[in-house]
C-alpha cells in the first residue's frame, strides 16, 4: 500500500470511528478484540491505536508472542514477558494472580496472537473470556482492570472467537471504507491533477470495483484505463496473491449476492454466515452497495457481466449528471437565441409523452430530439457547432441508459469538445 493511501485512510470517517471504538472500549477498562479481514494489516491499526492510547497517558505495555515454547501456557507467558513480581515469590502464576498484579500496565497489546499455532490460539481466546470475567469482579470490587488489547486477522480464529460481554469488546472490520470515502482517497491522492478527465474517470470507476479494499484501489491504480479483457487478466493476478483460484471459490459455495441484495445489513459485524467469507477478504460490505463478492474472485469465476454491471454503475454516477447538465445548457442556449417554442416551432417529438413534455418546458428536450432538429432544421444552421458534442452526448447517454459500459476516451472527447466551444 502507498504511503499516501495508507495515510489518508486512517483520516476517513468510518476508519477514525472503528479505531476511536476500541480506544472508548479501553478507556472503559475492557478488553479488546480487533478482528481483520485479510489483506488489512494489523500493524498500522495498532499504531494509530497506541498512539491515542499514549496521547491519553495510558501506562501500555506490549508482549509479543512469538516464539513461544509449546509446554509455556498464557499465565506464564504474560508473567514472564510483562516481568512481573510478587512479594511471595511462591505465588502460582494463575490467570487471576496475574490479572491482580500491582504491577501490570493499563493496557497490555498482544502482537502474534493469529500466528499461534491452534492449541496456542486456543488458550489465549480462553485467556481472553477470562480475563474479561475478572476484570468484572474486578470493578465490582472497586478496581481499575487492566485491558487486553489484540488487532489480528480473523481467518484462523474465528471458530475460537469467544463471545462479547460487558468487559470483553470484538470490534470487526466490516462496512468500511466507504464508497465514498474511497471517492475522497482517490481526491486526495489526485489532488494536482483533480481536473483531468483521467483522474475524475479513475475517481468513480475505482470505488465501484475495489469495493473499499484499499489494496485492490491501488493494485488498479493504473489499470482501471485499460481494456476490459486487461482490467480482467490483473484482477485475476491479484487473485492469485491471494491464493484465489476457481476451484478453491467454487468450494466456498459463494452466496449470489453480486448485485448487492442485503442493501438493509447495516450491523456492526458480518452474520454468521458470511463471517468465513469475510475473513478471507472475499466477500465485503459497504453501505452503499451491500454486501458483495470481491471484483476480483469474480474474474477469477468468469462473471463477466458482473464486472461490467461494476464498471458500468461508476461510470454512469460520473456521467449522468455531467451529460444532463450539457443537455440543459443547449436547451437554455437555443431558449435564449430562439424563444421556449423553439423545440415544436420546425417540428415535434414522434412520442406524445415527449410532445407534451416539451410543450411545457423546453429543458425537457431529449438527446435524440435536440440532434435531429440540429441536423435537419435549417434555421438551426447557425447553432449547429453544438452538433458533435449533442450527437457524443446522446451515444454515451443511449449506453449508459441501457447499462453498457463506454470508454475513457470518449469521455475525454467531450471535455475537449466541450473546450472548443468555450473558446467560441
Amino acid at each position: 500500500m502507498t504511503s499516501g493511501i495508507e495515510e489518508h485512510l486512517y483520516q476517513m470517517p468510518s476508519v477514525r470511528s472503528y479505531l476511536q471504538g476500541i480506544i472508548e472500549d479501553i478507556s472503559n477498562r475492557r478488553s479488546v478484540l480487533g478482528l481483520l479481514p485479510v489483506g488489512i494489516d494489523p500493524g498500522p491499526v495498532l499504531a494509530h491505536i497506541q498512539k491515542d492510547l499514549w496521547h491519553r497517558d495510558f501506562y501500555i505495555q506490549e508482549l509479543n508472542l512469538l516464539p513461544v515454547p509449546d509446554e509455556q501456557n498464557p499465565e506464564t507467558v504474560l508473567a514472564e514477558g510483562l516481568d512481573l513480581h510478587w512479594s511471595d515469590t511462591e505465588t502460582p502464576h494463575t490467570l487471576i494472580n496475574v490479572a491482580n498484579n500491582v504491577n501490570l500496565p493499563e493496557v497490555i497489546i498482544l502482537r502474534g496472537l493469529d500466528n499461534l499455532p491452534g492449541a496456542q490460539l486456543k488458550r489465549w481466546m480462553e485467556v481472553f473470556d477470562k480475563w474479561a470475567q475478572i476484570s468484572q469482579q474486578q470493578k465490582n470490587l472497586g478496581q481499575m482492570p487492566t485491558s487486553l488489547c489484540a488487532i489480528a486477522p480473523a481467518e484462523n480464529m474465528l471458530s475460537l472467537i469467544p463471545e462479547s460481554n460487558i468487559y470483553l469488546s470484538l470490534r470487526w472490520w466490516w462496512g468500511f471504507p466507504s464508497i465514498l470515502e474511497v471517492h475522497l482517497l482517490c481526491r486526495l491522492i489526485d489532488n494536482e491533477i483533480d481536473f483531468m478527465p483521467a483522474a475524475r474517470w479513475r475517481e468513480y470507476i475505482l470505488p465501484s470495483l475495489a469495493l473499499g479494499d484499499i489494496n485492490l484501489v491501488e493494485y488498479l491504480w493504473t489499470a482501471v484505463y485499460t481494456t476490459f479483457e486487461e482490467l480482467i487478466e490483473t484482477l485475476c493476478q491479484y487473485a492469485i496473491l491471494r491464493n484465489w483460484d476457481e476451484n478453491s471459490l467454487a468450494e466456498l459455495h459463494l452466496p449470489g449476492i453480486d448485485f448487492g441484495e442485503y442493501q438493509k445489513q447495516l450491523a456492526h459485524a458480518p452474520q454468521a454466515s458470511f463471517k468465513e467469507l469475510w475473513s478471507k477478504g472475499i466477500l465485503n460490505f459497504t453501505p452503499e452497495y451491500g454486501l458483495e463478492i470481491h471484483t476480483a474472485a469474480l474474474a477469477v469465476l468468469k462473471r463477466k457481466n458482473m464486472l461490467r454491471y461494476r464498471i458500468w454503475r461508476g461510470q454512469s454516477e460520473l456521467l449522468l449528471p455531467i451529460l444532463d447538465g450539457l443537455r440543459l445548457r443547449v436547451c437554455r442556449n437555443l431558449t435564449a437565441h430562439y424563444g421556449s417554442d423553439w423545440p415544436i416551432r420546425w417540428d415535434q417529438p414522434n412520442v406524445m409523452e415527449d410532445f407534451e413534455a416539451v410543450q411545457e418546458d423546453p429543458m425537457a428536450t431529449s438527446w435524440g430530439y435536440l440532434e435531429h432538429l440540429l441536423k435537419t432544421v435549417r434555421d438551426l444552421y447557425s447553432q449547429r457547432h453544438w452538433l458533435p458534442i449533442v450527437s457524443a452526448c446522446r451515444t454515451l447517454r443511449n449506453h449508459i441508459a441501457h447499462s453498457r459500459t463506454v470508454k475513457l476516451v470518449d469521455y475525454e472527447y467531450i471535455g475537449r469538445e466541450l473546450e472548443l466551444l468555450d473558446n467560441r
